[in-house]
């Protein structure tokens, strides 16, 4: 019961805080102490170059995630690269942040291989959540024609 009280704390004042406002970052998921949120202003479906051979440029899509854990303080920002269908993701860059002063804390600018996400990961939330966003805007799109 104690675990959930505080994971329901820690939610509620990840929500409610002003990181939920800056960049247009969008609540994913929490698990935990760690809320997901993902920067709807940074998401490219199909960016341009990078594409894989036999890939559907729709298939990829580039957005920044960012990663808080609540418990140390902390808020991780990742550039990343997804593969809807191969189900991988690549992270370009990271960086982490104290979360309350957002004060930069470390930088990795060194880009990762191609990694496969499961469907019980945080990231493949991330992917559903983008997939609903792009319909809402599409919808959105037509209905203003």
């Amino acid at each position: 019961m104690r675990g959930k009280i505080a994971g329901l704390w820690a939610l509620l004042m990840l929500c409610l805080s002003p990181f939920a406002c800056a960049e247009d970052m969008q609540f994913v998921d929490a698990e935990g102490f760690s809320g997901y949120y993902v920067d709807v202003s940074s998401i490219v479906i199909g960016p341009e170059g990078g594409v894989p051979e036999g890939t559907a440029p729709e298939d990829i899509i580039d957005a920044q995630v960012a990663v808080v854990k609540a418990d140390r303080n902390r808020r991780y920002l990742y550039r990343m690269r997804f593969d809807r269908h191969q189900e991988t993701y690549e992270i370009f860059s990271s960086e982490m942040q104290a979360y309350d002063t957002k004060e930069v804390l470390e930088r990795n600018s060194v880009g990762r291989r191609p990694c496969r996400y499961g469907i019980a990961s945080p990231l493949h939330k991330i992917v559903a959540y983008i997939n609903e966003w792009k319909e809402k805007q599409d919808r959105a799109n037509r209905k203003s024609y």
